[in-house]
């Protein structure tokens, strides 16, 4: 966006940037490391960054990837909410 670029055109190049990153984590094994990856996207990294808390419950995204990929036996309804 600083450079002038049309918004749906830095959203696609950053979508990109953030696929290769997701790919490079699973194919090699390396545990994401937030400073690491920024600086690879070219986003400058701000201390700040490492004090916003993740109050995330991560128990059902982990449940449902075991489900898509057939690793659990255990049959898992998944609830929506619909707020």
């Amino acid at each position: 966006m600083a450079r002038q670029m049309p918004k749906m055109k830095a959203i696609g190049h950053m979508s990109g940037k953030v696929a290769k990153i997701i790919y490079s984590v699973l194919k090699t094994g390396v545990p994401y490391d937030p400073k690491r990856h920024a600086a690879a996207c070219g986003v400058p990294w701000n201390e700040q960054y490492k004090e916003k808390s993740l109050d995330i419950d991560i128990e059902p995204f982990e449940t449902e990837a075991k489900m898509l990929a057939g690793i659990s036996d255990e049959s898992v309804d998944i609830e929506i909410d619909e707020e």
